[in-house]
């Protein structure tokens, strides 16, 4: 069978189309639930571009169950047949179920977001765009102001008062906290575990910087953690801390008025403490 099936293929490959489309169609005969010849019959009807009759195949392809790399193909080749055939709906549907099934393959996102156009709903198909933009980029400009557009690509409909929503009557602690440095940064380092920066969470605010030339050493390995972990999160996109002064209004709930940290204040401490540290 797999010399059969290689046969086709190099048929195909010789440009041999309508030869290597039949040889397909009768292995597929006698072999009807076989996902992978319903895959290939569909690209034989496809590139000969009899779409209407490739895509059945596809679908039952699809419902067979293909291996990743035949079942990443299927979805976007039905996918941009259904497009190509006003079949938005269907498209829609399509490509979520791939980036579900496939979701660090960001051309799915982008089919998808084709599709969003094409039922009109414009602002989501953009905002799926430019995620795939700001991810995708090595562009430094971009990347310089990469939480603002993602923010503010997701919100292209909503007014000013709508993107940023203030707080001014709500502050970060109602109280002081009389927590000690070594409290704070041991409480919250217990969730830091399997999975690295990603899984940690944030830290109750305090000036941590001030500590890196503790006396008490246990106060100042726990000012250093405190900063190593949120710096982690920040480079690793899973946390706020350290976000830029322009983009703080695009958090949600922003209040101007709360503490937050700067990161210069802690390179500078650093740099006047590194014989310490």
């Amino acid at each position: 069978m797999e010399n059969t099936i290689e046969s086709a293929l190099h048929l195909r490959r010789q440009g041999k189309l309508r030869e290597s489309k039949e040889m397909f169609l009768g292995l597929l005969s006698n072999d009807q639930l076989n996902p992978s010849l319903h895959y290939q019959c569909a690209r034989s009807f496809d590139i000969l571009a009899e779409e209407t009759k490739a895509m059945p195949f596809y679908e039952k392809a699809i419902e067979l169950g293909l291996s990743d790399e035949e079942l990443e193909d299927a979805y976007v080749k039905l996918g941009c047949i259904y497009r190509t055939h006003e079949r938005f709906v269907e498209a829609k549907k399509l490509f979520q179920e791939a980036f579900c099934k496939f979701p660090n393959k960001e051309q799915m996102k982008v089919f998808y977001a084709m599709s969003l156009f094409n039922l009109g709903e414009h602002a989501e198909a953009m905002g799926f765009l430019i995620d795939n933009l700001v991810y995708m980029t090595t562009n430094q400009d971009i990347l310089k102001y990469s939480r603002t557009i993602s923010y503010l690509g997701h919100r292209l409909d909503c007014s000013s008062d709508q993107i940023i929503t203030l707080a001014t009557n709500q502050s970060l602690q109602t109280e002081p906290s009389t927590k000690s440095i070594v409290e704070k940064v041991t409480e919250r380092l217990k969730n830091f575990g399997i999975g690295g920066f990603y899984t940690s969470s944030g830290f109750e605010y305090d000036d941590y910087y001030r500590f890196f030339n503790d006396r008490d050493l246990e106060t100042r390995r726990c000012a250093l953690a405190a900063f190593t972990v949120m710096l982690g999160a920040w480079h690793a996109l899973s946390g706020f801390t350290f976000i830029p002064q322009h983009n703080r209004k695009y958090l949600g709930g922003y209040d101007p008025n709360e503490p937050f940290h700067e990161l210069n204040n802690y390179i500078e401490a650093i740099v006047a403490h590194h014989h310490q540290i």
